[in-house]
């Protein structure tokens, strides 16, 4: 690899363990959310123990069983708002997908008498004298993945020319020790948050996991949730209005949550399966992991069909004059929606 690419994935990819977030994991741990055993979660289970029918944890259980939707994101997500930790006081502007996003999962009243029970967490469980006394533990495991992912330089440049990506933003990569599934998230903030940056979500297992389907980690890393990064926004703002008419016309009667959510997992698995497919890994074994999933995700009907999504991205794909980035070619994408069989289906 030339010096010059390697130098500039050094500086780009961002791995850290951020105590804004961290916190936030073990709440949702003491809530009985994220159960992972390891030398650290013993470390965790006696340094708060006595805190697990602290207002925050109560306060979490409670937002958690009244969400409207069962595929409601947890509230993880939502440490990148805070500035001035560990006051935990939503900074003045933040992503518009998430604010719009949290509406509709869980009650604003709820959320509002939620956060302060944070800071009084972070405080009264003294919360960063626990951090800074396992930064060493948290800088291995940073270590760890950050040698993972660059070795995956190759990969990371394929996606950006695939998306028309030109910024040269970095890539911070949040890991969450505490988190006890195969799991990545992208975050919707770096428009917000940080103007530099590509946030993702990641759990510490995620780069070892692999299973009969799975060959590659960075296949669902890379091609499905960053993939989110470039979708998301356009879906959930940009074309919001464009795709609930579709809806209406198509007399598809789920909340505009669980429409869009749908949309955007749909196209988001047919762009995942068409980069693993013809550009990342040109492997059967690699992209049959997310095929599989948006196949029998479609087959549940948590998804369409991604066949008009893989079309659609041929035509993208071999004319990069017409559509120099990925954000030219939504218009046609979002158009190619009016024949997705969206039926007339109804909210749970």
């Amino acid at each position: 690899m030339p010096f010059a690419l390697f130098s500039q994935w050094e500086k780009r990819i961002k791995v850290e363990v951020n105590p804004k977030i961290e916190v936030l994991c073990i709440i949702h741990h003491l809530a009985g959310y994220e159960q992972k055993e390891n030398e650290y979660t013993q470390k965790v289970d006696s340094a708060f123990k006595k805190y697990r029918k602290h207002g925050a944890v109560k306060g979490l259980i409670t937002l958690m069983e009244n969400k409207t939707y069962i595929m409601a994101p947890d509230l993880i997500r939502t440490g990148v708002y805070f500035s001035n930790f560990p006051s935990f006081q939503f900074q003045e502007k933040h992503s518009e997908i998430d604010s719009f996003i949290l509406k509709e999962n869980f009650r604003e009243k709820d959320l509002e008498k939620w956060f302060p029970l944070v800071e009084q967490f972070a405080k009264e469980s003294h919360f960063m004298a626990f951090f800074e006394k396992n930064k060493p533990y948290y800088q291995s495991l940073v270590n760890e993945q950050r040698k993972k992912l660059l070795s995956y330089q190759r990969q990371w440049t394929l996606l950006e020319q695939f998306f028309g990506d030109k910024s040269q933003k970095e890539w911070n990569i949040y890991l969450c020790p505490l988190v006890n599934r195969f799991h990545a998230e992208a975050l919707f903030v770096s428009e917000a948050f940080n103007q530099k940056h590509h946030p993702i979500l990641l759990n510490t297992d995620f780069l070892t996991f692999e299973s009969e389907y799975l060959r590659n980690p960075l296949v669902s890393l890379l091609a499905h949730e960053i993939s989110h990064l470039y979708t998301s926004k356009a879906l959930y703002t940009t074309y919001r209005n464009d795709l609930l008419a579709v809806a209406k016309a198509k007399k598809n009667r789920l909340p505009a949550y669980l429409f869009l959510y749908k949309v955007d997992e749909t196209l988001v698995s047919g762009i995942a399966t068409y980069l693993d497919t013809y550009i990342l890994n040109k492997s059967q074994t690699a992209f049959y992991y997310e095929y599989k999933y948006a196949i029998s995700n479609a087959d549940a009907k948590e998804l369409y069909d991604i066949t008009f999504v893989m079309k659609a991205l041929q035509e993208y794909d071999s004319n990069t004059k017409t559509y120099p980035t990925l954000a030219a070619f939504y218009p046609t994408l979002i158009k190619e929606v009016e024949n997705w069989e969206i039926g007339e289906e109804k909210g749970r």
